[in-house]
C-alpha cells in the first residue's frame, strides 16, 4: 500500500485539469521544434503524503493536517529512453498553482523545509549559443 495521495497534476486523467490546461505534448527531440499538430499523451502526477502517515519511533508528525513536506513528481505515459512532455503557458500556470497550493499547505518545520537558492535560467539564441539569464532578466 501507497503512503502516497494523489493530488491533480497536468494532463492527469485520474483528477487533472485536462479542461483547462489540456492534453500534454508528447517531447519530439532536442532538435525539433514543438508544433500545434505534434503527438499528445503522457501526464505529470503529483503526490503528497498526508499528515496521517507515520512509523513508530518518529514524534515529528504534521500538525492540524499539513502533509508532510515531501512531494512525489512523475512523467507517465512516455517513452521510456526519453521520459519528457512539452508544457504550455496554461499547462505550466496550472502546474505551478498545484505546485504552490501544496507547498503551502505542507507541513514547513520538517527537514525539507529549505528555500532552493536561485537558479540561473539559460535561453537558446538565435544564433544557437546558450545565454545565461542573470538575475536581474529573470
Amino acid at each position: 500500500m501507497s503512503i502516497y495521495g494523489s493530488i491533480p497534476g497536468v494532463g492527469d486523467l485520474a483528477g487533472g485539469d485536462d479542461e483547462q490546461a489540456g492534453e500534454l505534448t508528447r517531447y519530439q527531440g532536442s532538435h525539433m521544434l514543438p508544433a500545434e499538430d505534434d503527438p499528445r499523451g503522457g501526464h505529470i502526477g503529483l503526490a503528497e503524503i498526508p499528515s496521517h502517515i507515520t512509523r513508530d519511533g518518529r514524534g515529528d508528525q504534521p500538525e492540524d493536517g499539513a502533509s508532510w513536506p515531501w512531494l512525489r513528481l512523475h512523467v507517465a505515459d512516455v517513452p521510456p529512453d526519453d521520459p519528457c512532455v512539452i508544457l504550455t503557458p496554461a499547462q505550466a500556470r496550472h502546474l505551478a498553482a498545484q505546485l504552490t497550493g501544496w507547498a503551502d499547505s505542507a507541513a514547513h518545520d520538517g527537514p525539507a523545509d529549505t528555500t532552493p537558492p536561485h537558479t540561473p535560467a539559460y535561453h537558446l539564441t538565435r544564433d544557437g549559443h546558450h545565454d545565461l539569464d542573470t538575475p536581474e532578466e529573470l
